[in-house]
């Protein structure tokens, strides 16, 4: 509850001396960053530093990221090094080296048990890798806490957050990285220009949904955003101007929006919906092209194979459809599940479907 489980542990030196009875907290590292945990480099840097000053670290900490609670405490002490000189003998490096080893192992399995790293005040419900980071270490979390985060996964550490006035909901980024979008609670979407490197600039609060907002999806040239709420309708919006600006409201659903997606080549979107259907959408007339009906519970999630051709769902009736998009038929049901199904995805060679269950 409230963390999101993406990146490796960061390494965290303990106070020298920690009062009796004293809890175990960032605020506590010597030598820090107000209340910021170290990051990894940091850390072994003050590692190595302690290392060859033969300055004693009595105990090393792993804790869960900036501003996280410490999840594990390991005695690896580095006691007195077998020689008594200035300058390093073999016997030293070896002893270092073991030490090393096992401390090593020891952070792997802790990571393995623990998993934590970007902590949310509140429940994390959303997440998006920045697609400006090749090497995919940047991501993107909302949550409960009303924060929205861009997260190194690999240090655990906040590249930056930004404060909204409700609930977040769902998170994505355009195509290009250029863009961030959010929908929240009380049904707001909110829009920022992202660059890297710098904070995000606010591109305005797009209003107009009057319940919360369970998706948002920028169409493939970054033109256009989409956004699905719980008031049942869809709205597309213009972001080829400064000042974005909502082109229509799309009605046909009969219960909440739960999922929305621009098809590959950005000329069509399908919604899906609590009234157990898909539907698919022209985005040029922004009219209904058709109604992918057959399932007999909400469809909480569909997806667009990565050619368009197809598209699968996933639903409260256990199963995940597959359908021809073209045709608008029904190609097949998969069962196996036991209890709702939440998400869906094909693999980049549409090859294979990957579904998400609450019977675990």
């Amino acid at each position: 509850r409230g963390y999101i489980t993406l990146c490796d542990a960061i390494l965290v030196p303990a106070p020298a001396q920690v009062p009796e009875g004293a809890g175990r907290t960032v605020d506590m590292v010597p030598g820090g960053y107000g209340e910021r945990a170290w990051t990894r480099l940091e850390a072994m840097s003050m590692y190595a530093v302690s290392v060859l000053k033969q300055v004693e670290v009595p105990e090393i900490w792993v804790a869960a990221g900036d501003g996280a609670s410490f999840l594990e405490r390991f005695d690896y002490v580095l006691d007195k090094l077998p020689s008594d000189g200035e300058v390093f003998e073999p016997k030293d490096l070896e002893y270092i080296m073991g030490h090393e080893d096992a401390f090593v192992r020891e952070i792997k399995e802790s990571v393995r048990r623990n998993g934590y790293i970007a902590k949310h005040n509140d429940i994390a419900n959303c997440i998006a890798f920045d697609p400006k980071d090749a090497n995919g270490n940047l991501v993107a979390s909302g949550g409960d806490d009303r924060v929205v985060k861009l997260v190194n996964r690999q240090t655990g550490t906040y590249v930056w957050t930004v404060d909204t006035k409700s609930k977040v909901k769902y998170v994505a980024f355009s195509a290009d990285g250029s863009l961030l979008a959010a929908g929240g609670s009380d049904g707001s979407v909110w829009l920022w220009a992202v660059v890297a490197g710098s904070r995000p600039v606010d591109r305005g609060t797009l209003m107009g949904h009057t319940d919360y907002v369970r998706s948002v999806a920028f169409s493939p040239d970054g033109k256009t955003l989409a956004s699905a709420s719980d008031d049942k309708t869809i709205r597309l919006w213009d972001l080829a101007k400064e000042l974005p600006l909502e082109k229509c409201t799309l009605r046909g659903h009969t219960d909440y929006v739960t999922t929305i997606a621009f098809s590959p080549d950005g000329k069509t979107l399908l919604s899906a919906s609590n009234d157990m259907v898909v539907k698919l959408w022209n985005v040029k007339t922004m009219e209904e092209k058709g109604t992918l009906a057959g399932h007999s519970g909400e469809v909480h999630s569909a997806e667009w194979s990565p050619d368009g051709e197809f598209v699968a769902s996933a639903s409260d009736d256990m199963t995940v459809k597959i359908w021809k998009v073209e045709t608008m038929e029904e190609i097949c049901t998969l069962t196996g599940h036991t209890e709702s199904v939440r998400a869906v995805a094909f693999s980049p060679d549409r090859l294979t479907v990957a579904s998400a269950s609450d019977d675990m």
